[in-house]
């Protein structure tokens, strides 16, 4: 087993999960060679686990409790974020015009 709570392997990579304190972790692993695919007892984990694989399988709307910590501005862009159309997609510039704001900075304030 490794750090992870969950590890679900896909063509393009593995996605772990972890649980900290109630907090989900989910990180992008592009070795998918690492272990089997597996999932620990956690509920949070255990909820992530089964959205993700039903995710992967047909894409869908994700309700997982979320708790965003960060500044105004990282509130705005992930709001931005978060408003894209199910099967869409934006790049930073359309971001980042749409929040009156640059590129860089969307791009910025989306990977903290």
């Amino acid at each position: 087993m490794s750090n992870y709570d969950a590890l679900i392997n896909t063509s393009f990579g593995a996605i772990a999960i972890s649980a900290h304190a109630n907090q989900l972790a989910i990180e992008f692993l592009t070795d998918s060679s690492l272990s089997s695919s597996y999932q620990a007892e956690h509920p949070l984990v255990s909820q992530a686990y089964e959205q993700i694989t039903q995710y992967l399988q047909k894409p869908m709307s994700f309700d997982l409790p979320m708790s965003l910590h960060g500044t105004a501005y990282q509130q705005r862009v992930w709001q931005a974020i978060a408003s894209i159309p199910l099967g869409q997609t934006r790049t930073y510039g359309q971001l980042a015009q749409q929040i009156g704001s640059g590129p860089r900075a969307v791009a910025n304030a989306w990977r903290c």
